[in-house]
């Protein structure tokens, strides 16, 4: 499952138009953050700022601090022709201002993570080395932890139009502290909302859903999601009144996402409560499925359901082997409904024992070796047997966005199992024949075949 591409890049009379100057000059619009400045001869090659997002930061044991604030990521090279910092001269600049502020370093490395004073707001900073071995360029990210302003209110009578008319609604006004089911002050407004729609609905019956992002292993998320569903069904009962025979709680991890996990953004959104319309719990009645349920029958759908109830038995009673069957199983029925995804993207230096390579800087004429792992495409049936066809295209860009050249359909996979293979390995090798010195973006696009779907991805390389 390797393509070669071997693209003679005819571009050198192109790249020597190009300033030498304005390419060191920084970036339109960026600046340094007002609590650090630049390692001396360094520019800012590109910035972005954003009102209110989310970071990862780890102290030394490893133990993950989720920060939502005001965000700033800035990425810095040193000016061309001249001698790099060292990685080690330039973390030690960062510790050491850091610290002279009063701020502390939770953990030192190819990533290092700091924390600034307590007075006033509350500043993380990530120190990201992990690109350079020589300390040519290195980024900020930099968080100040605040409260979400929350501009959008939840409302009664919009939720209960949305379940009447789609059989569900999904809720982004309940709010969770880091990997845990204690609810947020900030939630009320939404609480109360919801319990208002309960009460001028008299015959509603609802399930609260609860969804992950895909950050942590399935098992911990679907247990997490549980919980948050049952905290939320508890909430209403106990805190406002609702009939509990009126609620119940589910949970479903990250296994119906509505968005991409490879972004903030996405994963924010693929975390969520969701409202199903429901009929009467608990009658011990066999009735059918009105059309708002067989709609979402995918979040909440009996087969699903029924699958990880049969895995957690056969995992009580010691049957393994039957446990990660009806896992795979519970994961193939709601396969379909998940976006197609690039992940774990990483170059390698030896492709046949898939070796992290430690850098991404390569000589002239040097391949290219790419690992990754593909979800969400489409299991064709044929015949008896599952078919799995896929294609890539293929682009380079400079540092500045401009296409260089590329090829489409690099990479072509037609393979049919007879089993549903949901693990999929794409391996590329790429070769940049005749390409100048300098900085590239290698851009891969995915297609399924199949469904029709595609995604992108992006790896940064450097030639030297």
């Amino acid at each position: 499952m390797k393509a070669v591409l071997r693209t003679c890049l005819g571009i050198c009379s192109l790249l020597i138009v190009v300033s030498p100057l304005s390419a060191q000059e920084d970036s339109k619009g960026c600046s340094d953050h007002r609590l650090l400045s630049r390692m001396h001869n360094f520019y800012i090659t590109s910035c972005q700022e954003v009102e209110y997002d989310s970071h990862d930061f780890y102290d030394a044991e490893r133990k993950k601090y989720v920060i939502e604030g005001h965000k700033w990521t800035i990425n810095y090279r040193i000016k061309k022709g001249l001698k790099p910092a060292g990685v080690l001269k330039i973390r030690k600049n960062y510790v050491n201002a850091v610290k002279k502020i009063g701020g502390i370093v939770l953990s030192e490395g190819s990533r290092t993570y700091m924390r600034g004073p307590k007075e006033g707001k509350e500043t993380w900073i990530e120190l990201n080395l992990a690109t350079t071995t020589t300390g040519d360029n290195y980024s900020l990210t930099v968080v100040e932890k605040t409260a979400m302003e929350q501009e959008v209110a939840a409302h009664a009578r919009p939720m209960a139009t949305d379940i009447k008319e789609t059989g569900h609604v999904a809720i982004y006004g309940i709010y969770f502290d880091h990997d845990s089911y204690h609810m947020e002050p900030e939630s009320a407004p939404t609480l109360k909302a919801i319990a208002e729609m309960f009460k001028t609905n008299s015959m509603l019956n609802i399930c609260v859903v609860g969804h992950t992002d895909m950050t942590g292993e399935l098992e911990y998320n679907m247990r997490l999601s549980s919980e948050r569903a049952q905290a939320v069904v508890d909430a209403l009962v106990n805190e406002y009144g609702i009939p509990s025979n009126r609620l119940k709680a589910k949970g479903v991890g990250p296994l119906s996402p509505v968005s991409t996990n490879r972004t903030e953004e996405g994963k924010r959104l693929n975390r969520r409560v969701e409202l199903v319309k429901m009929g009467s719990f608990g009658s011990g009645q066999v009735r059918t499925k009105s059309p708002e349920e067989r709609q979402v029958s995918s979040i909440v759908g009996s087969e699903f359901t029924a699958l990880l109830d049969a895995a957690n038995t056969s995992y009580s009673e010691g049957i393994k082997i039957e446990t990660v069957d009806k896992l795979k199983m519970a994961v193939r029925s709601v396969w379909d409904e998940v976006p197609l995804t690039v992940r774990h993207v990483r170059l390698v230096s030896d492709p046949k024992n898939y070796t992290s390579k430690k850098n991404n800087i390569y000589g002239k004429d040097e391949p290219i070796y790419i690992t990754s792992q593909i979800f969400g495409h489409k299991l064709k049936e044929v015949g008896d047997g599952y078919k799995t066809s896929i294609t890539t295209d293929f682009l380079v860009l400079d540092d500045a966005g401009n296409v260089l050249g590329g090829q489409q359909d690099v990479y072509k996979f037609d393979h049919i199992s007879p089993i549903p293979v949901t693990d999929f390995s794409l391996d590329l090798t790429y070769t940049l024949t005749g390409a100048p010195e300098g900085t590239y973006n290698l851009q891969t696009t995915v297609n399924d075949k199949n469904s029709g779907k595609t995604t992108k991805f992006e790896t940064m390389i450097e030639i030297r």
